[in-house]
């Protein structure tokens, strides 16, 4: 998604995602059914491996987190 952080979420066009996937916007709305919802996906998924990381030294650390 180097495409919304070059040129800005607003202004990327469903049109230029399926130009830089390769695909269709059928394809495309086939999944999502709205660009922020593609968007709302991608850091989903951006961010997963971070949140499983983080609640890893959580379940290790010692102490009452209360």
């Amino acid at each position: 998604m180097q495409l919304f952080y070059g040129e800005g979420v607003r202004s990327v066009s469903i049109d230029a995602v399926v130009e830089k996937a390769g695909g269709t916007k059928r394809t495309i709305y086939y999944h999502f059914s709205s660009k922020g919802e593609l968007v709302v996906a991608y850091l989903d998924d951006r961010d997963l491996p971070n949140l499983i990381l983080f609640k890893r030294w959580f379940d290790e650390s010692e102490g009452d987190l209360s």
